[in-house]
């Protein structure tokens, strides 16, 4: 497990028969706070896609640019339109502000990664349902009937039902955590975006050199 990334799926979640929560509402908050967080991501990779349009972020040709990315919702494209703007962008001389150049486009570059792993989980989560399940509670000695609740991939999408088992249930506590996560990324992204907008000015399109 030790290359396992952060976006990749739990490890318990994929057990068969694995117990859900004994309430569903935290489910539900979870579930709501995460794809909320989510919407939170998209609106910052169009801050960064139009942060990173050469010349005037605000003129008639970067507002079309911007308009267009706003209207494609697949993470692999958009990653790979902000990865070729950057190729841009960045291949230029920043002068005093070099290292700084160098150092934001790594980072832009890892939050892309991060923006492709997650999405992922956030496809279970939007392609999901929420599922209530009965059996014996264990860990009581007359193990009593209890009723749980867990996130299971939806009906529609039979390949993720092998053996009529879910490939992966979540919990609310997995599911909080992708909520987290997505609010991490959400800031991240934002962030760079910002020094972006900083770094701008410092930017020489006349004489290009080779950041990345």
């Amino acid at each position: 497990m030790g290359n396992k990334k952060p976006w990749s799926r739990p490890q318990y979640s994929a057990y068969p028969n694995r117990p859900g929560d004994r309430r569903r509402t935290p489910l539900y908050t979870a579930l709501g706070r995460a794809v909320s967080n989510w919407e939170g991501v998209s609106a910052a990779t169009a801050s960064l896609f139009r942060a990173i349009l050469e010349g005037d972020e605000r003129s008639d040709p970067a507002e079309r640019a911007a308009e267009r990315f706003g209207e494609i919702w697949a993470v692999q494209e958009r990653a790979k339109l902000i990865g070729d703007q950057c190729g841009v962008f960045f291949n230029a001389d920043f002068g005093d502000k070099k290292g700084e150049a160098r150092s934001l486009l790594r980072e832009i570059r890892a939050s892309m990664d991060a923006y492709r792993g997650w999405a992922e989980r956030r496809n279970d989560l939007a392609h999901g349902y929420v599922t209530k399940a009965q059996g014996p509670d264990y860990s009581k000695e007359d193990q009593p009937t209890v009723t749980t609740y867990s996130l299971c991939p939806s009906h529609a999408r039979s390949p993720k039902w092998p053996h009529s088992e879910p490939e992966y249930n979540y919990v609310a506590s997995e599911i909080a955590a992708f909520a987290a996560a997505f609010d991490v990324l959400d800031k991240r992204i934002e962030a760079a975006a910002t020094r972006v907008r900083e770094i701008k000015d410092w930017r020489v399109a006349q004489r290009r050199v080779q950041v990345g």
